[in-house]
């Protein structure tokens, strides 16, 4: 190995760390893949991309030189990083985030009585349509929308108990289908029929670890958005014209639409764009949790004041001891000491660091 006084130590670019609570994610985009370390790591990390390594050992006065050099070659043998002679010429990983379509998401809760030519002519991201009953009209109708929005990835979620014939007829009717959500079952679990992804799910919940995604475009829109709500649209069955099924507020019937323009001035609107911004670095707990920028999350934040955010509803991971529910260990925000709510947000540390050195066995 090369000697590494007065060299610098780079991560690739496409491996990103994200510091949680208690300890960092690097995400590696190019491997799709995800790993731990210790926040304190973390730390390391961060003096090592604007100083020597040299320097670094010094900061922590020279008592981790081993630990240091052994964590830096550790992350070349899994090709995560490389020395380099100067710090300069290799660029961060863009960030920004691109978007060509005003909407990238619409959702449409099939009704065939329902004027969908009031629509204009989108193009999106991706369509997901809600089938509430299978026969002729359904599908003339969806291909009458189809006609309508030009869309890369089509999406169904099927409300009602569905025959294996009929689901297989519908996957070969469309030919840029990629899931299919069945609502029915009381089970979850993913099988591919026909090179389609099929989800058993209630979809009550979207945040567990198989859904976790490592996906640039969904990193970078999660910088500045809310990778849910963000340039969604949502037309349900009377109707009624939302930002998402889970939004409240209703910016009108599409029936009532005379006009292709009617719609884009509601899109174009503040209001209706109120959630596309609330990303999880504005939320209570999420923005302490590693996880959020792999994470799409349908519950809707709710504000406290001009600046601060809180979810009403847990999540299924709890970030401040590391645990999923149905692990063992597990305990709520409550019963760890933490409350986030309309008055405000606190930590009980004393009780939170009992609870954790409990689950290290240090206790």
């Amino acid at each position: 190995m090369a000697k590494t006084i007065n060299n610098y130590f780079h991560l690739f670019s496409d491996c990103i760390p994200v510091k949680g609570y208690l300890r960092t994610v690097i995400i590696d985009f190019n491997e799709k893949t995800y790993f731990f370390i210790p926040n304190v790591l973390n730390d390391v990390l961060s003096s090592l991309s604007k100083s020597d390594i040299k320097f670094v050992k010094k900061k922590f006065n020279n008592e981790f030189d081993a630990e240091i050099d052994g964590f830096c070659n550790n992350l070349i043998l899994q090709n995560k990083g490389f020395y380099s002679p100067t710090k300069f010429n290799f660029p961060p990983l863009n960030k920004e985030w691109v978007m060509p379509y005003k909407i990238s998401n619409i959702v449409l809760n099939l009704n065939i009585n329902l004027n969908y030519n009031a629509l204009p002519d989108f193009e999106t991201d991706c369509l997901g349509i809600y089938i509430n009953e299978y026969n002729e009209k359904t599908i003339n109708e969806i291909n009458s929308i189809i006609k309508k929005i030009k869309h890369n990835t089509l999406q169904f979620f099927i409300t009602f108990k569905i025959s294996n014939i009929n689901l297989k007829s519908i996957i070969k009717a469309f030919s840029k289908l990629s899931h299919v959500h069945l609502l029915f079952v009381n089970k979850n679990c993913t099988e591919i029929i026909g090179g389609v992804v099929v989800t058993y799910n209630h979809l009550e919940n979207f945040i567990n670890r198989d859904n976790l995604t490592i996906n640039l475009k969904l990193y970078t829109e999660s910088q500045k958005h809310n990778t849910y709500y963000n340039r969604k649209l949502f037309i349900g069955t009377k109707g009624e014209i939302k930002n998402s099924t889970e939004a409240p507020k209703i910016f009108g019937n599409i029936n009532d639409l005379n006009q292709t323009d009617n719609i884009l001035k509601i899109i174009n609107s503040i209001e209706f764009q109120k959630y596309w911004f609330i990303n999880k670095d504005l939320i209570d707990v999420c923005k302490q949790c590693e996880f959020r920028h792999m994470c799409v999350d349908n519950r809707l934040p709710v504000q406290r004041n001009n600046k601060e955010w809180f979810m009403e509803t847990e999540c299924n991971y709890n970030p401040y001891i590391t645990k999923w529910q149905g692990e063992e260990g597990y305990k709520t925000l409550t019963e760890c000491g933490i409350t986030s709510n309309q008055d405000g947000f606190k930590i009980n540390r004393k009780k939170l660091n009992a609870i954790n050195k409990k689950l290290l066995g240090n206790d």
